[in-house]
């Protein structure tokens, strides 16, 4: 699959998260935010930091490239320094997962959510409305007075 499928995947899935959503790097656990996204980069800026850092797209395609090519999963020692946010944003798409426990990044064949997203409650999912909404139709009770009311 070419890079560009994907790059267009990330940035669908990305698209779809609020806007006070945290993100937060594998390795180090800093928290961060998406401030932007552009067609050809990202930017972000660290909770503790007021500058904005811009994340380049041809740097995801390097990542994406290594982990593509190789039968073992990415090392996330490996990464460059600073480039701990480009694997908690390829883990947005739904083939790519980074396992924290063993410490990679790796393809998978089942679409999972990214674990390095913090998406904020919103007001409808606090609301928690019943899967299964009762229909406004007459019940027991409702018979029960008719079949008393034609007694009488």
């Amino acid at each position: 699959m070419p890079f560009s499928v994907t790059w267009h995947t990330i940035l669908d899935e990305l698209d779809e998260v609020p806007p006070d959503t945290s993100f937060h790097t594998p390795l180090s656990e800093k928290p961060f935010r998406l401030e932007d996204v552009q067609e050809h980069r990202l930017l972000i800026s660290y909770r503790e930091q007021d500058t904005t850092i811009p994340l380049k797209r041809d740097q995801f395609e390097t990542l994406y490239e290594r982990i593509s090519e190789s039968p073992q999963a990415f090392d996330l020692d490996r990464l460059p320094a600073d480039a701990e946010p480009y694997a908690t944003i390829l883990s947005v798409h739904p083939r790519f997962e980074i396992d924290q426990r063993e410490g990679v990044l790796k393809n998978t064949d089942t679409p999972t959510p990214s674990s390095l997203v913090d998406a904020p409650l919103t007001v409808e999912s606090q609301d928690h409305e019943p899967a299964r909404k009762e229909p406004d139709l007459p019940l027991y009770s409702d018979s029960l007075l008719l079949t008393r009311i034609r007694c009488s």
